[in-house]
């Protein structure tokens, strides 16, 4: 029976609208285990960078793939964190695709085959803990009357789209809150509603009880999978908060 590593999530969203800040609780309380790969090449994360065990920028798109199979036997790295795939996507295109010599038989043999190795790599063969962090964007024309927003990528893969290579599909979200000082709050988004019909979030059925978190903090959804799955190893939250 083939490996499948449930410990791993797509997070969707647009700028601005928190996803690199969700790290902010991993960082601080595990980042000597956080392997960050750091492909939209930040030079000031919203985190305390100096915390993350290995904070890497690739210096070719290529290096991706090959650095993540280096890290799985690294038995002190227990999270890996992709920022973003979006940017590694278009640094895949640009360095790979559009200059090389057969650009039309690159879309499939370099750009999909790189995207496929690794998120294959994460849900079939790892047993790390994985975050893969998009941008998101909505269609510009509706299907079956609904705009729909989806994980940013080009290609082939566009067509299956990329969140059907994950079980678990969350969106930043953003909401007013009555602090004059804080007025806009950040949280994630877990399950579709009526009003969100067309976004690509998925979850599994019953493992959140309400579709929206108010707390951003990416261990709180971990938590929830440990709960759903009743594994074995424990990850422990230093400051519960509500959701």
């Amino acid at each position: 029976m083939e490996h499948r590593n449930k410990n791993v999530i797509l997070l969707g969203g647009q700028a601005n609208t928190g996803k690199s800040a969700s790290l902010w609780k991993l960082i601080e309380e595990q980042g000597n285990s956080v392997a960050y790969i750091n492909t939209d090449g930040k030079t000031l994360p919203p985190f305390d960078k100096s915390k993350v065990a290995k904070f890497i920028t690739p210096t070719d798109p290529l290096h991706v793939n090959i650095g993540v199979k280096s890290l799985e036997s690294d038995e002190s790295i227990k999270w890996i964190v992709i920022d973003t795939l979006s940017f590694w996507f278009d640094q895949l295109e640009l360095k790979h695709v559009i200059n090389n010599e057969d650009s039309r038989g690159a879309w499939g043999k370099v750009y999909a085959a790189e995207i496929q190795e690794l998120l294959h790599f994460a849900n079939s063969v790892s047993k790390k803990n994985w975050i893969f962090i998009t941008h998101t964007a909505q269609d510009e024309a509706p299907i079956n009357f609904v705009r729909h927003t989806k994980a940013v990528v080009k290609g082939s893969t566009a067509k299956k789209g990329i969140e059907s290579f994950f079980d678990l599909v969350i969106y930043t979200w953003n909401y007013e809150t009555n602090d004059d000082a804080n007025p806009i709050g950040y949280g994630l988004q877990v399950q579709r509603t009526k009003d969100t019909i067309g976004f690509g979030i998925r979850s599994p059925h019953g493992m959140f009880d309400k579709p929206y978190l108010k707390s951003n903090n990416i261990l709180r959804v971990f938590k929830k999978i440990e709960e759903y799955y009743s594994k074995d190893h424990k990850i422990e939250l230093l400051d519960p908060e509500e959701d």
